[in-house]
């Protein structure tokens, strides 16, 4: 599985140089902000209630559990659709968008795949479809990827290109799951579920649109906040485009974890947190010192040179961009350890913990990207807020979650500073010392 996904990380890296020369930073500006619409709006579709797939144990309450789902995910993307539609002249002015035109209508539609694409992933999570899954990423991933570079080579280098490859995406990997991952799951789908059951079920999940869902949602909404504010506050998708593109470095190992790693310790630790809780503390902490030994020395690279490797990789119109992705991964490092073991909450149902951090996340990162918009049009200035806001919250984050395991918590705070601290002061010294000698 951790192959395959590998794999796929590398079709993103041969791929990424050769887009970069098609799409410009201001059309993937534009994408971003249609991308955000669509995954923010995406996290409400399902409820929530995907997430809890793995929980129950008896299939009939699963499938009970994914009725609602699909129910939620018919109503809402169809309600979204309207919405768009009718209100897409002013919904892409407000945006500086305009250049999106009438794609804005298929924002609906596209949230419809990501829902169902949601569902069917976490699906196959249940019935632990593991190698199937990574068997599916490098063909999916690799067609998506040629598509791309010849809708933008031979036919148009604008935003509806990478539109139309997101959609192309979304509806080949819910094919081919239906048809090789979960080979029954039609005849699953078949099988009634009575009033009785749904209402048994959403009782006991009651949580998870109430909670989970907006916990996803606020995480979500968070991600995507410069990506919709930027060209609001500076007149231009440019740097939304630029932003976009700092974090699809830092992005792919997060993809990684979430393809391989997440979903095999959630699986793993439901387990050892039925028998033991000090087992899933101990296995808790060993994946996270194994996370933080790994990512720190590709973080430090990229924070030294990072400007100069994008120029080199990416062209020198994304420059900035990889100045921006140097700042970033001030913070990345606490997103990418933290990101598998986030399940914890989950886990011990804690999902009012999880909602109180996510509102405390979506708060920094809006008060930390609103004030200093206002103060300065300067794009570093506002990302190294930003990312000191990021670091904040998520040390927080971290202690959280070994507080929930009941072990290890000041240890873990301690170590991820100590960690954070030296790499900040070796890549600053570093920097500083290139710079008087080139000068």
């Amino acid at each position: 599985m951790f192959s395959a996904s590998a794999w796929g990380i590398l079709l993103q890296f041969i791929f990424a140089p050769i887009l970069s020369r098609l799409y410009s930073p201001e059309v993937y500006g534009l994408f971003g902000i249609f991308n955000s619409w669509v995954v923010v709006i995406g996290v409400f579709v399902t409820l929530g209630y995907s997430q809890a797939f793995v929980l129950p144990e008896k299939d009939t309450e699963f499938r009970a559990l994914l009725k609602l789902t699909t129910r939620g995910m018919l109503y809402i993307s169809g309600a979204v659709t309207v919405v768009f539609i009718v209100g897409m002249p002013w919904i892409n002015d407000w945006f500086n968008a305009e250049a999106l035109g009438y794609w804005t209508m298929l924002v609906g539609p596209m949230v419809l795949l990501l829902a169902a694409d949601k569902i069917i992933i976490d699906w196959s999570v249940r019935a632990r479809a593991f190698k199937q899954q990574s068997l599916i990423s490098l063909p999916v991933t690799l067609g998506t990827k040629l598509f791309n570079v010849g809708y933008g080579k031979f036919k148009s280098s604008t935003v509806e290109g990478l539109i139309i490859t997101n959609g192309l995406l979304f509806a080949a990997r819910i094919y081919l799951y239906f048809t090789r991952v979960l080979p029954n799951a039609r005849e699953f789908l078949r099988l009634k579920v009575s009033p009785e059951e749904l209402r048994a079920v959403k009782n006991d999940y009651k949580e998870y649109p109430r909670l989970v869902m907006w916990s996803n949602v606020l995480n979500t909404a968070s991600s995507y906040l410069p990506i919709v504010i930027l060209p609001i506050f500076l007149a231009s998708t440019r740097p939304s485009g630029l932003f976009t593109y700092a974090l699809l470095v830092l992005d792919l190992p997060t993809r990684l974890l979430g393809s391989a790693v997440t979903r095999v310790y959630y699986q793993r630790a439901v387990e050892l947190h039925r028998s033991s809780v000090e087992e899933m503390a101990d296995a808790t902490w060993r994946l996270f010192k194994m996370l933080s030994l790994l990512v720190v020395l590709p973080l430090i690279i990229l924070g030294i040179s990072g400007e100069w490797l994008y120029e080199f990789v990416f062209g020198s119109e994304w420059s900035e961009a990889g100045l921006l992705a140097s700042i970033l991964g001030g913070y990345y490092y606490f997103r990418l350890v933290s990101a598998p073991i986030s399940s914890v909450f989950n886990i011990v149902r804690k999902e009012r913990a999880l909602f109180k951090f996510q509102s405390l996340l979506f708060s920094f990162r809006l008060v930390s990207l609103l004030l200093t918009c206002w103060q300065t049009d300067d794009l570093v200035t506002i990302i190294v807020v930003y990312t000191l806001a990021n670091a904040l919250t998520y040390i927080v984050l971290i202690g959280w979650i070994f507080f929930l395991c009941q072990k290890y918590m000041w240890r873990s705070v301690i170590m991820s500073l100590v960690i954070f601290a030296a790499s900040a002061t070796i890549v600053m010294a570093t920097r500083l010392l290139i710079d008087s000698l080139a000068h």
